[in-house]
C-alpha cells in the first residue's frame, strides 16, 4: 500500500513541477487568469473579443480652462486641460508655427516618455499650428485610473479638450487598442488582460501575439498614432490595423454626438447673448 501511495504522490509531484516550470515565485502563487473563461466563453469582465467597455465622455468640466475634457472607458478615466495658446516663454526659440506641449500624469504610477512623445506627436498632427506662430499650447493629461488602454483614452480626452477650447484643428482624434494573444483579438483590453499576456513567451512562438494602439483622425480617414508591441506577421497586422479602424469609427460616433450636443448649446446660448 505504502508503495502505490509514494507512486502516486512522485506521479503527482512530477505533474506539478511541469505546470510550475519556468514561472517565477509571484506566478506560482498567484497565477494569472486565462483571457477567455472556458465555463462561459466570455473574457472575464463578461466581453466578447469583440467588445468595447462603455465610453463616457464630458466637456468643460474644469471651470476656467480654455477646454476641458473627461472621458471614462470602462475603468480607466482621463482628465485633460488645454491652457493657451500663449506667448511663448523667454527661455523657449521662437518658432514661425505653434508649440505644443504635453505633460502625462498618471496617478499611483508614471507613463513612459516614449509614450507621452506619442500623444504629442499625435496632438501635433492634429492642431492646425500655423494658426498661432510663436505661441504655446499647452494640454496637461492625467490618467486618474489605469484600467487599460490608457493611450487611447488619453487622445479621446485630448480630441474633446481641443473641441471645447475652440482651438482650431483638422479633426477630432480618436483612439482604441488591441491585444493579440497568438489566435483572436480582443478590442479595447483592460489592464488584467494586458498583464496576462507574455509578450516575451508570445515573440518566441510562430504564433506571435502583441498591443496595438492606434490614434485615428475618422473625417480624414488617416492614421495620427501607431504603436506595437511584440510581434505580428504582415496579414494579421493588417486584420488588427482594420478592427481598430471599426473601433475607432464607434468611438467617434460617441464624441461626435457629443460634440453636436456643445455647438447646439453654444449656438443657443450665443443666440440668448444677442437677444
Amino acid at each position: 500500500m505504502s508503495n502505490d501511495s509514494d507512486s502516486q504522490m512522485e506521479v503527482g509531484q512530477s505533474d506539478e513541477f511541469e505546470r510550475l516550470k519556468g514561472q517565477t515565485k509571484s506566478e506560482s502563487l498567484f497565477p494569472k487568469p486565462p483571457l477567455v473563461n472556458p465555463k462561459t466563453n466570455k473574457r472575464q469582465d463578461g466581453r466578447s473579443p469583440k467588445d468595447v467597455r462603455p465610453i463616457y465622455v464630458q466637456t468643460g468640466v474644469r471651470d476656467g480652462a480654455k477646454g476641458s475634457a473627461y472621458v471614462e472607458m470602462g475603468t480607466t478615466k482621463v482628465l485633460c486641460i488645454v491652457s493657451g495658446p500663449k506667448d511663448l516663454p523667454k527661455k523657449m526659440d521662437l518658432s514661425s508655427t505653434g508649440i505644443i506641449s504635453v505633460d502625462v500624469q498618471l496617478v499611483g504610477g508614471k507613463m513612459s516618455e516614449k509614450d507621452v512623445i506619442l500623444i504629442k506627436e499625435c496632438m501635433e498632427a492634429v492642431v492646425i499650428l500655423e494658426k498661432f506662430p510663436k505661441c504655446l499650447l499647452e494640454i496637461f493629461l492625467t490618467i486618474m485610473e489605469d484600467g487599460g488602454s490608457s493611450i487611447a483614452a488619453s487622445i479621446c480626452a485630448a480630441g474633446l479638450a481641443l473641441v471645447d477650447s475652440g482651438v482650431p484643428i483638422y479633426d477630432t482624434p480618436v483612439g482604441s487598442t488591441l491585444l493579440y494573444d497568438g489566435k483572436d483579438f480582443y478590442l479595447d483590453p483592460s489592464k488584467s488582460e494586458l498583464d496576462s499576456v507574455d509578450l516575451t513567451d508570445s515573440e518566441k512562438n510562430d504564433s506571435g501575439g502583441g498591443i496595438v494602439t492606434m490614434g485615428y483622425l475618422p473625417t480624414r480617414e488617416q492614421i495620427c498614432l501607431f504603436t506595437m508591441e511584440g510581434k505580428m506577421d504582415a496579414e494579421v497586422l493588417a486584420s488588427a490595423m482594420d478592427s481598430l479602424t471599426n473601433v475607432n469609427l464607434k468611438v467617434f460616433a460617441v464624441i461626435r454626438h457629443h460634440s453636436m450636443e456643445l455647438m447646439k448649446e453654444f449656438k443657443e446660448t450665443k443666440s440668448k447673448v444677442n437677444k
